[in-house]
C-alpha cells in the first residue's frame, strides 16, 4: 500500500470515527462525556492549582496550614452530609428516566436536596456548639476559619447533589464547569482583592473568599441544572420512596466515607499534633498526588449513569 493510499485510508477512518462520536450511541455518549469531563477537570486542575498557589503566597505557610486543615474537615463532614445520595442518584435518575417514572424522578431529586440540606444544617449547629465549648483551646484564627467552613458546608454538600443530578442526566461537562472553572477563578479574584484592600490576609479571610466562590458557583450550577431538567420534571407531582432511597444510599455513604476519611485523616490527625506549617506542607504534597486520579474520575463521571441507563433499558448487549 503506497503512501497516498495509506493517507486516504487514515482520513476515512478518522471520518468514520467522527461520525460515530457525533451519533447518539452509547459509545458516542461515553467517549464524548469522558473527553468533556477530562478536559474540564484538566483546565480546572490548572485553575485550582493557580488559586492554591496564590492563596499559599498570600497567606504564608502557617495561615495556609490553618486554611488547609479546615478544608480537610469540610471534606470529611460533607461526606456525612451528602448521605450517599451523590452516588445513588447516578442509579435512580437514569432508571426513572428510562422507565419514564417522572413522579419518582422529581421526587428523588427533591428528597435528596431536602435531606442533605437538613443533615448539613444539623452538622452546622452541632459544629458551632462544639466550637463554643472548645473556643478557649483553639487559636482565634483557626476558630473563625472553622466557623466559616461550617457556613460553607451546606452549599458544598448541595453542590455535590447538583453535580450528581447533572451527571445522571449525562450532562457531565455542565456538572464540572461551575466547580472546575468558575469557583477557582472567583476564589483567586476574591483573595487577590482582599489582600490588596486589607493590611493582612488571614486564613479566616481565605475562607470568606471560599464562601463567595462556592456561593457563586452554586448559583451558576443551579441555573445549569434548571435548564437541563426535562420538561416532564415540571409536569408531574413528586412521588417519594424515602425508605428505598435511604436504604440504597446508606451503603454508598459507608463506602464513600471510608475513601474520603482515608484520604483526609492524615491531614486531620496531623493537625492535632503538629503546627500549621507542617499541615500546609503535607497538604500541598497530597493535592499534587491527587492530580493522578483525574483520568479515572473523568471516565467515572459518564460511565456510572450510562451503565445504569443501559441496564434498566435492558440493553445488555450494548452494556457488554
Amino acid at each position: 500500500m503506497n503512501d497516498a493510499t495509506t493517507k486516504i485510508a487514515k482520513v476515512f477512518r478518522l471520518e468514520k470515527l467522527l461520525e460515530r462520536l457525533n451519533g447518539r450511541s452509547a459509545k458516542a455518549i461515553f467517549f464524548k462525556g469522558a473527553a468533556g469531563s477530562f478536559a474540564a477537570k484538566l483546565v480546572g486542575a490548572g485553575l485550582l492549582f493557580f488559586a492554591q498557589v496564590l492563596l499559599a503566597r498570600l497567606l504564608g505557610v502557617s495561615q495556609y496550614g490553618i486554611y488547609a486543615y479546615a478544608l480537610s474537615w469540610m471534606t470529611v463532614l460533607a461526606i456525612f452530609a451528602k448521605m450517599g445520595f451523590e452516588t445513588s442518584l447516578l442509579r435512580f435518575l437514569p432508571e426513572y428516566s428510562v422507565k419514564r417514572q417522572w413522579p419518582l424522578f422529581r421526587g428523588v431529586i427533591r428528597f435528596s436536596f431536602t435531606i442533605v440540606g437538613l443533615v448539613a444544617v444539623g452538622i452546622f449547629i452541632i459544629g458551632h456548639v462544639l466550637l463554643f465549648f472548645l473556643r478557649s483551646q483553639l487559636d482565634a484564627n483557626l476558630l473563625l476559619s472553622l466557623r466559616i467552613m461550617l457556613l460553607v458546608l451546606p452549599l458544598f454538600a448541595w453542590t455535590a447533589i447538583r453535580q450528581s443530578c447533572l451527571r445522571g442526566l449525562k450532562r457531565v461537562v455542565n456538572a464540572e464547569l461551575p466547580e472546575s472553572i468558575l469557583r477557582p477563578l472567583v476564589l483567586a479574584a476574591a483573595a487577590w482583592t482582599f489582600s490588596k484592600s486589607l493590611l493582612s490576609f488571614s486564613a479566616a479571610l481565605a475562607w470568606l473568599c471560599q464562601f463567595i466562590a462556592v456561593f457563586f458557583s452554586f448559583l451558576y450550577g443551579t441555573f445549569l441544572l434548571s435548564k437541563a431538567l426535562p420538561d416532564e420534571y415540571k409536569q408531574h407531582a413528586s412521588e417519594t420512596r424515602r425508605a428505598q432511597w435511604i436504604k440504597v444510599s446508606s451503603p454508598m455513604l459507608l463506602m464513600n466515607s471510608m475513601n474520603i476519611i482515608m484520604a483526609q485523616a492524615s491531614i486531620v490527625i496531623l493537625g492535632f499534633y503538629q503546627p500549621a506549617t507542617e499541615v500546609a506542607l503535607f497538604s500541598a504534597s497530597i493535592r499534587i498526588v491527587i492530580l493522578a486520579t483525574f483520568a479515572l474520575l473523568a471516565v467515572n463521571s459518564i460511565a456510572a449513569p450510562l451503565i445504569s441507563e443501559l441496564y434498566y433499558a435492558d440493553k445488555k448487549n450494548v452494556l457488554q
